[in-house]
C-alpha cells in the first residue's frame, strides 16, 4: 500500500521536490513500439487517402480564389 500522503495525482514528493512517475500508458508504448511501427503505414494511407481530400470537398462549395486563400474565400451560396 502506498503512503497517500506523499502522493497526489502521480506525483510523489521526494525532498521537496516533485518527481513524476511514467504513465503506464508510455510504458506500453515502449513495450509494444514495434506494434506500433507497424500500425503507422496504414495510419498515414488513411489520413491521406480519407482526411486530406476532404479539403477538396469543401472548395467545391466555395468561390475559391487563390489570391484569398481558403480560408478566406466566401461559400458559393453566401449573400455577400
Amino acid at each position: 500500500m502506498t503512503n497517500l500522503s506523499n502522493t497526489w495525482r502521480g506525483l510523489k514528493k521526494d525532498k521537496g521536490l516533485y518527481k513524476t512517475n511514467p504513465s503506464p500508458t508510455w510504458k506500453n508504448i515502449k513495450k509494444d513500439k514495434v506494434l506500433y511501427l507497424m500500425l503507422m503505414p496504414g495510419i498515414m494511407c488513411f489520413i491521406i487517402f480519407k482526411y486530406i481530400p476532404m479539403f477538396g470537398l469543401t472548395i467545391a462549395f466555395q468561390n475559391y480564389s487563390p489570391i484569398l486563400g481558403f480560408f478566406k474565400s466566401p461559400w458559393a451560396m453566401s449573400s455577400s
